[in-house]
């Protein structure tokens, strides 16, 4: 059911007053009657039906000549909703915060700047705090360190870095050495001997990093240093099975050992490393080589069999010759001794048989 609106319906504001409490945010409620019921409202943001564009300004330009506010008023209705929209809850938790203090302590403008200040001041101690063990880099005492710069990747090689503890800085990390001992392993190295026999051999190279050659070292190589000592070592192993035979591999193993070894500490010298041990693990020979040689130990094993025999031999007839005289004049004595036994007895029977 429509209702038809009353007479005594209230006029509306003035279009300055009305574009004032817009801008001050404060709103009024206008009553509007349709039948038995009262409705109310907020007041529109654009202005009331009855004004009309006077002059062709703008709204914020007309004035309602109905409108008899002094600018006293004016003035007061500005300092009042100034002060509402200071008493207003400020959105946000940190804003109420801040001004639950300001409004309980009533601080000054320069008491709030050196707050502010203090604040920031503390943020960036904390904050420095926390960052800074960040700072701190360690070498262990089996480690060698160089320093990297992350943002370029250069490595400086102008100092080593022993163990300890180092601030190197946001941009610069270390680059690791290993310091103990590294093994390089070779199993079944092929060479060839120097009366052209090919074998093969299991072997150890024990190595140290020189501590003065470090930057040198990665410098020429960038760090790619070993597998260049890897080479190296598999190279000067096989070179120096040319100045070796292959029997001098089987019957002198700590002489061929030796000679490798102190090659390698030639070698590697170059390269700043040191090389304090060097071991031969296990030979390889070839079937056909084994079997050649399972042969000539069959005849070497004869021959002196034979020679055992023969020197027997010349053991026995040497006794026997050494023998046979003394046997015979033991014999020529025993009946020489018989002989002259009897005799006695015959003369002694004799003389016993007289006397009777």
């Amino acid at each position: 059911m429509n209702a038809e609106v009353t007479e005594d319906q209230p006029e509306p504001p003035p279009y300055n007053e009305a574009m004032s409490r817009l801008d001050a945010g404060i709103s009024r409620q206008v009553e509007t009657t349709f039948g038995p019921e009262v409705i109310t409202g907020p007041v529109r943001d654009e202005p009331p039906p009855n004004y009309t564009d006077i002059d062709g300004r703008p709204p914020s330009e007309q004035t309602d000549p109905q409108s008899s506010d002094s600018d006293a008023d004016i003035e007061s209705r500005h300092s009042r909703a100034e002060v509402e929209a200071e008493t207003a809850e400020p959105n946000g938790f940190p804003a109420r915060i801040w001004a639950r203090l300001a409004s309980t302590f009533s601080l000054s403008t320069k008491a709030k700047n050196v707050i502010v200040i203090t604040c920031i001041i503390v943020s960036l101690l904390v904050l420095f705090a926390i960052l800074f063990p960040f700072q701190f880099s360690y070498v262990q005492y089996y480690q060698f360190a160089l320093v990297r710069t992350k943002s370029t990747g250069r490595v400086s090689t102008d100092r080593v870095y022993e163990h300890g503890c180092y601030v190197l800085g946001a941009d610069k990390e270390f680059v690791y050495l290993n310091r103990t001992m590294h093994m390089e392993e070779f199993n079944n190295l092929g060479m060839f001997t120097r009366d052209n026999v090919d074998l093969s051999v299991d072997a150890q190279v024990y190595y140290l990093l020189k501590y003065e050659s470090i930057g040198q070292l990665w410098r020429d190589y960038a760090g790619k240093h070993e597998s260049v000592i890897q080479s190296v070592s598999k190279t000067t192993i096989r070179n120096c099975a040319y100045r070796v035979s292959q029997d001098e591999y089987l019957n002198d193993r700590e002489a061929v050992q030796d000679l490798v070894h102190n090659a390698l500490i030639d070698k590697l010298a170059d390269f700043g490393v040191k090389v304090p041990i060097f071991n031969y693990l296990r030979l390889y020979l070839p079937e056909r080589v084994l079997e050649k040689k399972l042969k000539l130990l069959l005849i070497r094993t004869d021959i002196e069999k034979e020679l055992a025999y023969q020197q027997q031999r010349e053991v026995e007839l040497g006794t026997e010759l050494i023998t046979t005289p003394i046997l015979y004049s033991a014999r020529e004595a025993v009946n020489n001794g018989t002989v002259k036994a009897a005799a006695i007895r015959l003369v002694a029977k004799t003389e016993k048989q007289r006397n009777v």
